[in-house]
């Protein structure tokens, strides 16, 4: 499409918009529209499956209703954006500028290409402050690593959707169903999560200062209670070694707490994989179902520690003291290490 043709198809959209005689819907299907300046531009309604707007300046945009399923958006500037109702199927929205765009009610669930794979959302990395992302359908959708603090998302369908390593302070989750969400390494301190369905959620290493998770329903979910007892600087130490572990070492960074004190703390479900932790305090403290693959616990005291389910595969335990700890269904057997090439 020449410059001319894409004016031409622009100035009949507002046409149509509009409601005067004339007016065509913009069918941009399919086009490589990518680093183009288009701040404030009107596309309510506009068909735009399948386009690449990689690299585009969109300020200010309207979108509402428009059709972007498949398309492409990703390192976009789209500020103060109007997505509402729009169709965003399987869109790509990575390390976009997203901060106070509006999503209500628009579908951002997986895509069904045409070969039949389905194709999650992906706003991975994207900066969703203050962004609305109220009653939106989200199922599966990639927001990890992504900042959506002072975000709201009341209503969200979000099932299964990927938090982990978000930043979501301050987001206002009320009445959202996050059922089977990955969450680890979450931030949600000072989040409002009211009515919210986080049953089966994995929130291993999230951060949840002032957030009362007594007004959701978390039956199932995977929650690492005393982590609020800890100082924040070891808040912050563990919530990294999660997205660590979660990012398979590519975001976060590896927990060294050796000779650290953590005796008496509930870590249950603590994720500890592959952590430095040699000579550290666990006397008394809670490690149900705590993954410690691989850790090093090299003299550690584990005194009266409940390490009942938890995950010791591979872990170096030589001269640790466990005297009265309870192993009651723990794993204690070898890790079969892998390559790159997935094998043994």
């Amino acid at each position: 499409m020449t410059p001319d043709e894409f004016v031409s198809v622009l100035r009949s959209h507002d046409r149509f918009v509009a409601g005067r005689a004339g007016g065509v819907r913009a069918d941009l299907r399919n086009q490589d529209l990518s680093g183009l300046r288009l701040s404030n531009l009107n596309l309510r309604g506009a068909l735009l499956h399948g386009a690449d707007l990689s690299r585009c300046v969109l300020a200010g945009a309207d979108f509402r209703f428009a059709d972007l399923s498949g398309a492409r958006m990703d390192d976009a500037q789209t500020t103060s954006a109007q997505f509402g109702r729009a169709d965003l199927r399987g869109i790509s929205l990575r390390r976009t500028e997203l901060r106070g765009a509006d999503f209500s009610e628009a579908d951002l669930r997986p895509w069904a290409g045409v070969q039949g794979e389905s194709r999650p959302a992906d706003l991975s990395h994207s900066k969703l402050d203050r962004a609305k992302l109220d009653r939106v359908q989200a199922a599966d959708a990639k927001l990890n690593s992504a900042s959506l603090t002072g975000a709201t998302l009341r209503g969200a369908n979000l099932p299964r959707a990927n938090f982990s390593g978000a930043d979501m302070t301050g987001a206002n989750l009320e009445g959202a169903r996050l059922q089977d969400a990955r969450m680890v390494g979450a931030i949600l301190q000072d989040a409002w999560v009211k009515d919210a369905l986080l049953r089966g959620a994995d929130l291993r290493g999230a951060i949840l200062a002032h957030v009362d998770l007594g007004t959701a329903n978390v039956r199932d979910a995977k929650v690492t209670p005393g982590l609020a007892r800890l100082s924040a600087e070891l808040q912050a130490i563990l919530r990294d070694h999660a997205v660590w572990i979660d990012s398979h070492g590519d975001e976060g960074t590896r927990a060294d707490l050796a000779g650290a004190d953590l005796s008496g703390i509930d870590l249950s479900f603590a994720y500890l994989s592959g952590a430095s932790l040699a000579r550290a305090n666990f006397t008394d403290s809670r490690l149900e179902h705590a993954a410690l693959v691989l850790a090093d616990l090299r003299a550690a005291l584990l005194d009266g520690a409940d390490l009942a389910r938890a995950d010791l595969s591979g872990a170096d335990l030589s001269d640790a003291s466990l005297v009265g700890a309870d192993l009651d269904r723990a794993l204690v057997g070898p890790v079969v290490i892998k390559g790159g090439d997935g094998r043994p």
